[in-house]
């Protein structure tokens, strides 16, 4: 389902995806390859935690909900909490960037990221999205 120059850089880059498979390095390119979005892995980093009156709970049933919702500092996704050592943030660009970049598909890209990550990151690990805020 890739378009054609997807799947060439996906064959020459091969090899090297699979050697650094469930490394930081290589789920940021796996991502950047997949989905052409430009993300960043920040390992044992967690979100700050819940403060009444200080957080936004995220509303949707899945990541394109949530997406369309707007929820404002972007949290798609996050398990169970699990120890520090088993757990990073994929950090994607500023959620304007990123709407301007995909356009109305953006959800769907966001959704496909989810899937690339789920499948590559190691089995122990747990992870959360976000967009930039900086």
């Amino acid at each position: 389902s890739l378009p054609v120059h997807q799947q060439r850089e996906l064959i020459r880059r091969a090899i090297r995806l699979y050697r650094t498979r469930g490394t930081t390095s290589g789920m940021e390119e796996i991502v950047r390859v997949l989905t052409s979005a430009p993300a960043r892995i920040v390992s044992r980093a967690r979100p700050n935690p819940f403060i009444v009156g200080g957080s936004h709970i995220g509303g949707g049933r899945n990541i394109s909900e949530r997406y369309y919702e707007e929820d404002s500092s972007g949290y798609f996704l996050y398990e169970e909490s699990r120890p520090d050592t088993a757990f990073f943030t994929l950090e994607l660009e500023r959620k304007e960037r990123f709407m301007k970049r995909f356009s109305e598909r953006a959800p769907e890209v966001l959704k496909r990221i989810s899937q690339v990550v789920t499948q590559e990151k190691p089995a122990h690990t747990t992870f959360t999205i976000i967009f930039d805020e900086s």
